[in-house]
């Protein structure tokens, strides 16, 4: 039986072959602790896991959302239980995943929005990992100083005005009363006003720095946020709109994803998945 794993920093998802998807909440969810159990008690011979942090040949380097101390997982279970055992950054794998869905692409950038923000590069149909792996670390690029100090320790990454997580840190900054955090909840409120421009904004800076920096053919935006946020694709073509060289450059077609699984997806494709490039 094969295991599928996407840990992100809000929700736990797992399945076992192509059984229903189960989601538990992270904080409560111990890896290692959740993998000895499923793999003694169901005969697991292959686990895949998309992960919400930096991942480097199979070990946890760090997760700037998620409470979780480094550790060579795949090392460490693979001589335990003699199972194989993938593990991946999840915006690689969701990069994985939405690759196989617009294989006439050649160049694409996948961007994900949900309690971070993460992203993924495809070019001539290959995964670009980086010298460390960390290519795609987007939430991380400088945009403004906050009251706020990001899980990377610093106070200025975009996440810290456009994730999930960053909306909830703002809804309490200017003392909003919502019943639900979200993106709708916060831009009808009156005093929620600047914490919609301040997302607007921090989207169409990371836009424009990917599109300049990429110049891709596609863009597929996911994650919790757009998920439930598909007019935020319509803000982007008007980015697009302002952009530089838009009376030279060919303009890249920019997509909501398809799937809401697309991390668990891409999981699956770790098991045969080998062409990385260091470029």
């Amino acid at each position: 039986m094969n295991l599928y794993i996407d840990y992100g920093g809000t929700n736990f998802r797992y399945q076992i072959n192509e059984e229903p998807v189960q989601v538990q909440e992270s904080k409560n969810s111990d890896l290692i602790a959740f993998l000895e159990e499923k793999i003694e008690a169901l005969n697991i011979k292959k686990v895949a896991i998309a992960f919400a942090g930096q991942v480097n040949n199979g070990k946890i380097i760090s997760a700037p959302n998620i409470s979780l101390q480094s550790v060579d997982i795949k090392k460490y279970i693979e001589n335990k239980y003699k199972v194989q055992l993938e593990i991946q950054n999840d915006l690689k794998c969701a990069t994985l995943f939405e690759n196989s869905q617009y294989l006439e692409y050649k160049s694409m950038v996948v961007i994900y929005i949900g309690t971070g923000v993460g992203c993924g590069f495809v070019l001539n149909d290959t995964l670009v990992a980086g010298r460390n792996n960390f290519a795609g670390e987007i939430g991380h690029i400088p945009f403004e100083k906050t009251p706020f100090t990001c899980g990377c320790s610093r106070d200025d990454c975009v996440e810290l005005s456009l994730g999930g997580k960053a909306l909830g840190l703002w809804s309490s900054e200017y003392k909003l009363n919502l019943k639900e955090i979200t993106l709708e909840a916060i831009q009808n409120d009156p005093l929620g006003k600047p914490i919609y421009e301040k997302f607007n904004t921090a989207l169409e800076h990371l836009f424009n720095t990917l599109l300049n920096v990429y110049d891709p053919e596609l863009f597929v935006f996911g994650g919790g946020v757009m998920q439930k946020n598909p007019q935020l694709i319509e803000n982007l073509e008007k980015f697009y709109e302002k952009s530089a060289f838009t009376q030279v450059r060919k303009a890249p077609k920019i997509v909501l994803s398809s799937s809401n699984n697309g991390p668990l997806n891409g999981a699956k494709l770790l098991l045969h998945y080998k062409g990385y490039t260091h470029e």
